[in-house]
């Protein structure tokens, strides 16, 4: 298989790095998880990259929450040895060692190899997660409003706007193999005060991002009104969870069933990439879902349906596949097909992160879900089939 250009730059650049006693392998992933280099002999390797994710992400959250500046490099340190991470800004470097390692050694030369990478013109190409960049200091955050943040529960429901400038969780899965983390930052420089003042007045202006329609302040001046500092509008995933009804009985008409079983699976499938886009950015997020989706299980089900850029299944697809279903038997298909990508995406996830740090990253939405959908969820038999790993969330 040829190799490509970009790999081939990476495994000339690394060379010197590799060579150096007590390093197993070195990996580079961009910032969806894709591996565009490896070095690495051990199985799973594609699993690195969503990792390799989780770990920089967070870390680079937890930096930003603390305003402790940019995230520069993480340490992980094991009984058996260290795993270094170094932020390319659009990508990541990892660098696996033994115990025979001078970790010193390693991250002075990762560092020159690093610089070098993040110069690279294949990597200054790779698209920028917005929602991960950290906001100024000083600068105060405004909200912005997502105006097709989430796709509709079930047909007739009222449109849902979600608000993005709420704080994002962190969650944080422990280990007994590890003995500690370093994550290492530089501080930012303080963003200079702006003694100018100005009139202002807010027009509300439209851009897209993807096939998201984002809504964002445009400034400009006016006299007779005073603004004391200039105002940056931060990306967040773009997903909020809506209301669920309260009361869910379950039809006898075959027709109004379906809908309910669909709307069922599509709370549980917004709820699992609220989650991953929280911990992971939701880039990554969509990347890592995209991997996850069997479609060889469910061919009829997943016909054309892809994962748009807020991270969430195309559902009105999902819809229109079911709508070929025969009606006596689409309850059953609907419940049959999602209970196999459910259990692909929950695997696929258990492996990277851990089930616990899985079910932890969904657990709010998964309460809303059962308190509202528990039931009929009895009834239809889609508790029973669904993944023991949630199912553990599916308490009264």
């Amino acid at each position: 298989m040829k190799r490509s250009n970009i790999e081939l730059k990476l495994e000339k650049t690394l060379n010197k790095v590799n060579k150096i006693t007590g390093v197993d392998g070195t990996l580079v992933v961009d910032n969806q998880g894709g591996i565009l280099y490896s070095s690495l002999s051990y199985d799973n390797v594609d699993l690195f990259g969503s990792m390799a994710n989780i770990i920089s992400s967070s870390s680079e959250k937890l930096l930003d929450l603390s305003k402790q500046g940019l995230i520069e490099r993480v340490l992980v340190e094991s009984v058996k040895g260290k795993a270094l991470f170094l932020s390319l800004e659009r990508a990541h470097l990892v660098v696996l060692t033994n115990k025979k390692a001078n970790i010193g050694m390693i991250i002075l030369s990762s560092k020159k190899s690093a610089k070098i990478i993040r110069e690279m013109d294949e990597i200054k190409e790779i698209p920028e997660c917005v929602e991960s960049k950290p906001a100024p200091e000083t600068v105060p955050v405004i909200e912005k409003e997502i105006t097709e943040p989430v796709p509709e529960l079930g047909r007739g429901s009222a449109d849902i706007k979600a608000k993005v400038a709420e704080k994002e969780e962190v969650i944080v899965a422990s280990s007994n193999s590890i003995e500690e983390i370093i994550i290492e930052s530089k501080p930012v420089k303080a963003t200079p005060k702006i003694t100018e003042t100005k009139t202002v007045e807010k027009e509300v202006v439209q851009r897209k991002i993807d096939d998201e329609h984002i809504l964002e302040p445009k400034i400009t001046a006016k006299e007779g009104k005073k603004a004391s500092a200039m105002e940056i509008p931060v990306i967040k995933p773009p997903l909020s969870f809506p209301p669920l009804p309260d009361i869910v009985t379950v039809p006898e008409d075959l027709t109004k069933k379906s809908e309910l079983i669909i709307d069922i699976y599509e709370a549980i499938m917004l709820a699992m990439s609220i989650g991953a886009s929280k911990i992971m950015g939701t880039a990554p997020a969509r990347g890592m879902l995209k991997k996850s989706i069997p479609y060889d299980e469910s061919p009829e089900l997943l016909d054309g349906v892809d994962v748009k850029s807020n991270s969430s299944l195309q559902f009105d697809v999902i819809r229109a596949n079911l709508e070929k279903f025969p009606l006596e038997t689409r309850p059953k298909q609907t419940i049959d097909g999602f209970t196999k990508i459910i259990s692909s995406i929950t695997d696929k996830y258990g492996k990277v992160m851990g089930y616990s740090a899985f079910r932890g990253m969904i657990r709010p939405e998964f309460k809303k879900i059962y308190a509202s959908y528990g039931p009929a969820m009895k009834e239809l038999g889609i508790k029973e089939k669904i993944h023991p790993e949630l199912r553990e969330l599916m308490v009264s």
